[in-house]
Parts: C-alpha cells; sequence; structure tokens
C-alpha cells in the first residue's frame, strides 16, 4: 500500500519498485494491493506500460491475444522447457516465472495437459526406454519431414526432442537422413545466447547507419531480431541505438505545439536545401513530418516555405545534377 503522505512521482516510484519485485503480477491482483488508481491515472490502467517502465523482462509482460501464431509457439516451448526443468511447479509459480500468457490462453491454465505436452512422465522412463521412442521419433520425421516443432508436440514427441536434441528440429531431422530442403537453415529459437547478443548489435549498429529506414525495409533483413528483443517496435530500437528523435515514427496523439514545431523544422530544413527531394527529407528525418502534415507531397511543402518555383516541378527524366544545373543557369 502506498503511503499517505508521498507526492505523485514518490507514489510512482514506489509502484515501479512494487512491479519489480512482483513481475507476474496481473491488473486485478494489483487493484487489491491498493495501486488501481496510481494505475488508471498514470498508466491509464495500461500495465504493460507500467511493467516497461519498471524494466521488467518482456516475458512477464502479457501480449495481445491476436498474435502470430509463430510467436505463441516459441512461447509455447518456452514454457514445456520450463515445466521439463520444474517437474513439480504450480500454477502460479509457472505465471510468476513469466509464461503466464501461454498456460493461460492456450493451455486454458489446464497445467496438466501442458506436462503431457512436455513429456515429463518420459523423464522417469530409462536410457534404454528413452533410445527405443528417439527411434520411434526419428520415424516419425522420416515419414513426416515437413512437421513442425507444434507438430511434434501434438504427437508427444517434445520431451525426446528436448533430451536428444537439446529442441533443435534442425539437428532431429539431419539424424534422421531426410533431404537437405526440408531442414531450415536457420533455428533462431535454439541459438545461444552469445549469437543473440550478436544480432542485437547488429541491429542497433543497422540502425545507427541507416535511422531513416523504415520498419518494412529494416524487417528484410532483421526481422526476428526485431521481434525478440523489441517485439516489433521500432522507435524502441532506434532509441536503443541512439538515433535522433526526428526519425523516430510519431503518435497520432500529439499537442498541437509538437506538430507546428516539427512542422517549422521541415520549413527551415527545405529553405536551407531547395532542391532536396523526397528522399533526402526522408535521409535527414523529416519524412514523417512531410507524410502527416503534407500527406508526402513535397512541392506543397516548399511552397509553404516560400521557396521559388523554379525548385519545384522537375521533369521526371532529369536527374539530380542536370536539375541543379538548369536551375543555376536560369539565374
Amino acid at each position: 500500500m502506498i503511503g499517505k503522505y508521498l507526492n505523485k512521482e514518490q507514489k510512482r516510484l514506489a509502484f515501479l519498485e512494487f512491479l519489480k519485485n512482483n513481475p507476474g503480477m496481473e491488473t486485478r491482483n494489483i487493484i487489491k494491493k491498493g495501486y488501481g488508481s496510481l494505475l488508471y491515472n498514470t498508466y491509464k490502467g495500461r500495465l504493460c506500460d507500467a511493467k516497461r517502465d519498471a524494466g521488467i523482462d518482456e516475458k512477464y509482460i502479457l501480449q495481445r491475444k491476436f498474435r502470430k501464431e509463430k510467436d505463441k509457439q516459441v512461447e509455447i516451448i518456452s514454457l514445456l522447457r520450463y515445466l521439463i526443468n520444474h517437474p513439480k511447479t504450480s500454477i502460479e509459480d509457472t505465471i510468476k516465472a513469466g509464461h503466464g500468457y501461454p498456460l493461460k490462453n492456450l493451455y486454458k491454465c489446464r497445467l496438466t495437459d501442458a506436462r503431457k505436452d512436455a513429456g515429463i512422465d518420459e523423464k522417469e522412463k530409462t536410457d534404454k526406454e528413452k533410445q527405443g521412442k528417439k527411434v520411434v521419433f526419428l520415424d516419425y520425421i522420416r515419414n513426416n519431414p515437413e512437421a513442425k516443432t507444434k507438430d511434434i508436440i501434438k504427437n508427444g514427441y517434445f520431451y525426446i526432442l528436448h533430451y536428444f536434441y537439446k529442441g533443435k528440429i534442425s539437428a532431429a531431422k539431419k539424424d534422421s537422413g531426410i533431404n537437405k530442403k526440408y531442414i531450415q537453415k536457420y533455428d533462431y529459437i535454439n541459438k545461444t545466447e552469445e549469437q543473440k547478443n550478436n544480432e542485437g548489435k547488429s541491429l542497433l549498429k543497422y540502425l545507427k547507419k541507416y535511422p531513416y529506414l523504415t520498419k518494412t525495409t529494416i524487417i528484410r533483413k532483421h526481422k526476428q531480431t526485431l521481434y525478440r528483443l523489441y517485439r516489433g517496435r521500432i522507435n524502441d530500437a532506434k532509441k536503443d541505438a541512439g538515433v535522433d528523435e526526428r526519425y523516430l515514427r510519431q503518435r497520432k496523439d500529439r499537442t498541437e505545439m509538437q506538430k507546428n514545431k516539427e512542422r517549422k523544422a521541415l520549413l527551415k530544413y527545405l529553405k536551407e536545401n531547395p532542391c532536396a527531394s523526397k528522399r533526402d527529407v526522408e535521409k535527414d528525418g523529416y519524412k514523417y513530418v512531410l507524410d502527416n502534415v503534407y500527406n508526402r507531397r513535397i512541392n506543397d511543402a516548399k511552397r509553404e516555405a516560400g521557396i521559388d518555383e523554379k525548385f519545384i516541378y522537375f521533369r521526371k527524366s532529369q536527374n539530380t545534377l542536370e536539375r541543379v544545373v538548369d536551375i543555376y543557369l536560369s539565374k
């Protein structure tokens, strides 16, 4: 419970400290503990935002239910691995460990079903019995070369995959001797922490070098890393890379004062660079202002900046150098 005589900022810090000590807690329990009004007044009831503000690991933050199938499979695998390592765990401990989403939404809190999928009973079998199950598992892979992890879980082979191949389905497929075309080149879920850290550094280095790129372009090269580390939030990744704020995608609920300030910055830039194209504007961090304020019409922005008409409406066949030459020859 928060102290009566604390100011607003002290209450917020006390709340964040409480979340750090109880990362797996849900909204209803937070309200019972007396933090309801603070959560709704400070974070508009968004527990996810409060947990991120407290610096809590993403695995403790419940995401939207309509997430992608691939993300669901990653979380199911994470839950099953946890159950193999903690066979006597309870529902409460599983949620506290950050596996609340898959247990509640994908298993409807049926821990028995999750244990069955994890193959915990297989753990008690002898090595000889496990070897026999491995032979059966490899036969299954040969008969179903396109099988994915979710199919292996469904058919009760998850523990064997975990025990013999450390969860790497590509290693199991190689061992079965099936055609290489059925084996994924990258088994991202099972990469080492060092490999994942290097990929994270590579993403930040890439963003620092090309801060003007949009999410669509970045996804082509760093999709898995972006979604694993930042849940696809490109702004968070760019902030970590130390990119200037003007390259960040702006929220639609910005105040008129903020929008006006951004508009003036763009107009000033255009006055200093009258030959600038849309590409130049995007590279120098004014893409979102141009998109939101002028609907991507750079000529409208140039007219508002008071730029001479000779800098507007260039022929499409002309390249940038020819345009500049034409402008200065016409003086």
